[in-house]
């Protein structure tokens, strides 16, 4: 197990581009999603400062990052052409991918203001379901948001796609858990009996064991949901980490399926720990410093081809961060950064 810290690139080598590049400001609230087919780290919507005059809250660029070669790629610009919908200012938006129809989900969630809008271009859509085909370049508008529908008092924040049900589904309000029926069309909704807020933190799912995990950083507290029982399984404590009212929407939570353990990456003021629940126990190991660069990130995913907690995001996020849990897999140490905006 091992941990590889990672400078991102530097805007200023690129002038009159759109870079994923954030050398003084801060990040927060960005959606990955690793993708099987090209191995990348898709990343949409979120809140960063470009280096364009556009809005910052939703940024409406999608890049992707491959871990391999520490190479990024513009996969989307700011504004698309007209005739062409999108998604209007993604900020804390639903996004997975979905293997059998090779696209990816964008479920609202919050979007940013109006304000900002490509005049003349694209027309920037509210409160859709929509999908993108990476092959296309397109987006597709597939029907009213779970909010419009179940009429939410708040927004879903993440979502995943179950291949085996074939429908969406994620933590809502209340809580709750929400359901999206793909072939039919349909959304649901399951409130649990018990307290709490896991939709504002990534959740994460073990396919193999079928469990749906959310987390509620302000309270330590997991749940664990049933996907084919459609139950609440249970809920237990982060015993390794002590409740904070204000910890909300920081803390990057994955299943590692190589590992069969659940990591929760707790960043808030000084404390940087890596929480680790693996044979029904926690543990939580101390977060290094790499040639001067502290580990950090409040967005995160899992890469279950290299093994990988890939971090970035927080204030001044010049780095992207690695947590290696199988070293049989060996990706090397980059120097270099490749980026295409072509």
């Amino acid at each position: 197990m091992s941990w590889e810290a990672r400078l991102l690139p530097d805007p200023g080598q690129f002038p009159g581009k759109n870079l994923f590049g954030l050398p003084s400001s801060g990040a927060k609230h960005l959606r990955l999603a690793h993708c099987p087919r090209d191995g990348r780290i898709w990343i949409n919507g979120g809140d960063y400062i470009g280096t364009t005059a556009d809005m910052d809250s939703g940024r409406q660029e999608m890049w992707s990052y491959g871990i391999a070669n520490n190479s990024w790629r513009l996969e989307q610009p700011y504004c698309l052409p007209a005739g062409q919908v999108q998604p209007m200012h993604p900020d804390e938006t639903g996004f997975c991918w979905d293997d059998r129809r090779g696209w990816f989900w964008l479920v609202p969630g919050y979007q940013g203001p109006y304000g900002g809008e490509c005049v003349g271009k694209a027309t920037a859509l509210r409160n859709r379901l929509m999908s993108y085909d990476p092959g296309t370049g397109l987006w597709t508008d597939r029907g009213p948001s779970p909010g419009e529908v179940l009429r939410l008092g708040d927004t879903p924040k993440f979502f995943h796609h179950d291949p085996v049900t074939d429908s969406l589904i994620g933590f809502g309000p209340g809580p709750s858990v929400l359901t999206y029926e793909i072939e039919s069309a349909r959304w649901s909704m399951i409130r649990l009996s018990i307290g709490g807020n896991p939709l504002e933190e990534l959740s994460t799912v073990d396919w193999t064991a079928r469990r749906l995990y959310g987390l509620d950083a302000t309270l330590a507290r997991i749940y664990e949901w049933d996907l084919d029982g459609q139950r609440l399984v249970r809920t237990f404590p982060v015993d390794t980490m002590a409740p904070l009212a204000n910890r909300i929407g920081i803390t990057p939570f994955v299943w590692a399926p190589s590992a069969q353990a659940l990591l929760a990456f707790e960043h808030h003021g000084t404390r940087r720990q890596l929480h680790i629940w693996q044979e029904g126990r926690w543990r939580a190991e101390s977060v290094p410093v790499i040639d001067g660069l502290k580990i950090k990130g409040n967005c995160g995913v899992w890469d279950p081809a290299l093994n990988m907690f890939l971090l970035t995001g927080g204030l001044n996020p010049t780095r992207l961060c690695l947590y290696r849990f199988d070293g049989s897999i060996t990706v090397p140490v980059i120097q270099g950064i490749q980026v295409s905006v072509s």
